[in-house]
C-alpha cells in the first residue's frame, strides 16, 4: 500500500485503484467483444459496433462532457465544504441530461424512425432502439463526476467500468445459449447494461454524496448561466477526444462495409490497452487539479501535470511497444 499524504502517493493510491478497475474489466470487455464477434458474425458485429460507436458520439455533450464539468465543480465545493451547491449541480446536471435526450432522441429517433426496415439486423431498428440508453448514460455519468469530486473516483468509475460490462456479458451469454443472440438482442444486452449501470451509480451517490440542509436548495439563475457557458468547452474537449477514437468506425459505417467496420473494432480493442494509463490517470488529476489551480499554488501544478504525464507514460510504453514491433504476429 502506498503511504503518506503527499501528491505523489495521492497519485499513486488513485492511479492503483481505478487501474486496478480497469484491470479487473478489460478481460470482461475483451470476453463480452470476442463472444458478440463470434455470435453475430462479421456483418452482423459490424452493424452492432456501428450503431454503439453512435450513440456514443451522440451522448459526448451529455456523458463525457458533464462528467468533466461536475468533477471539477464538486471538487472546488467540496474543498470549501458547500454541499448545498453540489446537490443544486446534481439537479441542474440532470435535468440538462433528461432535456438534451429528449432533444435528440426525437431528432435522431425520427430520422431512425422513418427509415427503420424493423428487421433484427436493420441499422435504423437498432439505432432506434439504442438511443434509449442515452439519459442512463448521461446521468450516470453526472453520478461519477460527482463521485470523482468528492474523490471516490473508484466508486464513480465502478458501475460504467465493471457492471456495465458484466450485464453486457452475462446477458450475451444467456442470448446465445437460447439461440436468440442477434444484432438487435445485442443491442437490448447493451441496454440492460446501461439500466444496471445507472442502478448501481445512483446507490453510490446516495451513500457518498454530503448531507445539507433538509430545506431545498434556491435556483440560482446566475451560477446556472456559469455552468452553462462552462458547458459548452468541455463538449468540444471531449468531443475532440471521442471523436479521435471512434471516427473510423464511423466513417467506415458509412463509407464501407460491415466486416470492415468489425475488424477496425478490434484494431481499437488493441489501442485501448495504450491509452488505460492516461485515461485513468486523468481520472485520478482531475479533482487534484481543480483544488490546486483554486489554491493559485502554480508550482504544485505544474509538478502535478509533470508527474502524472511521465507515471502515464511509464506504463504505456511496455504495452505499446509489442503491438507496434509484433502486431503481425499478434
Amino acid at each position: 500500500m502506498v503511504r503518506g499524504d503527499g501528491l505523489p502517493a495521492q497519485l499513486m493510491r488513485g492511479a492503483l485503484g481505478v487501474g486496478g478497475l480497469n484491470l479487473l474489466a478489460l478481460p470482461l470487455v475483451l470476453a463480452s467483444s470476442i463472444l458478440l464477434a463470434r455470435g453475430l458474425g462479421p456483418e452482423g458485429f459490424g452493424r452492432y459496433t456501428f450503431v454503439i460507436t453512435l450513440i456514443t458520439t451522440l451522448s459526448i455533450p451529455l456523458a463525457p462532457a458533464l462528467m468533466q464539468l461536475t468533477t471539477r465543480e464538486t471538487a472546488g465545493m467540496h474543498l470549501t465544504g458547500d454541499n448545498s451547491r453540489i446537490r443544486a449541480l446534481l439537479q441542474w446536471a440532470n435535468h440538462y441530461v433528461l432535456l438534451g435526450s429528449v432533444m435528440v432522441i426525437t431528432v435522431v429517433g425520427g430520422v431512425a424512425l422513418w427509415n427503420a426496415d424493423w428487421r433484427d439486423d436493420d441499422r435504423w431498428t437498432l439505432l432506434l432502439l439504442g438511443l434509449m440508453a442515452l439519459p442512463l448514460l448521461g446521468l450516470n455519468a453526472v453520478r461519477a463526476g460527482v463521485l470523482a469530486g468528492l474523490r471516490r473516483v473508484v466508486q464513480g468509475q465502478f458501475p460504467d467500468l465493471f457492471v456495465r460490462p458484466l450485464v453486457l456479458l452475462l446477458a450475451a451469454v444467456t442470448m446465445l445459449v437460447a439461440g436468440a443472440l442477434t444484432p438487435l438482442t445485442a443491442v437490448v444486452s447493451f441496454l440492460a447494461g446501461a439500466v444496471m449501470a445507472f442502478a448501481v451509480g445512483a446507490a453510490l451517490l446516495k451513500r457518498t454524496i454530503p448531507e445539507s440542509e433538509e430545506e431545498s436548495v434556491p435556483k440560482d439563475s446566475v451560477q446556472n448561466r456559469q455552468w452553462l457557458r462552462a458547458w459548452l468547452p468541455f463538449t468540444l474537449l471531449a468531443a475532440a477526444s471521442t471523436l479521435n477514437a471512434q471516427i473510423g468506425i464511423l466513417l467506415l459505417g458509412w463509407l464501407s462495409t460491415d466486416d470492415q467496420v468489425a475488424a477496425m473494432q478490434v484494431a481499437e480493442r488493441g489501442a485501448m490497452l495504450v491509452v488505460m494509463s492516461l485515461t485513468v490517470m486523468n481520472l485520478v488529476i482531475g479533482p487534484h487539479i481543480t483544488q490546486v489551480y483554486r489554491s493559485g499554488d502554480r508550482k504544485r501544478l505544474q509538478a502535478l501535470s509533470r508527474q502524472s504525464a511521465r507515471m502515464a507514460l511509464v506504463v504505456a510504453l511496455p504495452i505499446a511497444l509489442p503491438l507496434i514491433f509484433l502486431a503481425g504476429r499478434l
